[in-house]
């Protein structure tokens, strides 16, 4: 990838590699699972704006934007008031506990 000052990939491309191997090897790990990316990594905000910005456009706003009724995120801790519907609200919470780390209070 580096040789004496030459790339062999474009600046854009060396970046993602770059990244791509901070992103697989610099990882907190518990009793045997991964929980992702350190925050006190230098591209963790950035990385988990894009991941939560991804998820709530292709989750959170296609299936329940007419539960939510007040909705505010500060990187991955999210602060929601839901309606009425009842039925939507187990449907959400069974999607967050299968398929995230995230933890419903």
């Amino acid at each position: 990838m580096y040789n004496s000052g030459n790339y062999d990939c474009n600046k854009t491309e060396l970046i993602c590699k770059l990244l791509n191997l901070v992103l697989e090897n610099n990882v907190f790990v518990y009793k045997d699972k991964i929980f992702g990316i350190t925050m006190g990594t230098s591209c963790a905000n950035s990385y988990a704006n894009a991941v939560m910005l991804k998820w709530e456009k292709e989750f959170l706003m296609k299936n329940f934007i007419k539960d939510i009724l007040f909705y505010r995120r500060f990187v991955e801790d999210l602060f929601m008031i839901w309606g009425v519907s009842t039925e939507n609200l187990k449907l959400f919470a069974d999607y967050i506990d299968a398929s995230t780390s995230l933890s419903l209070l």
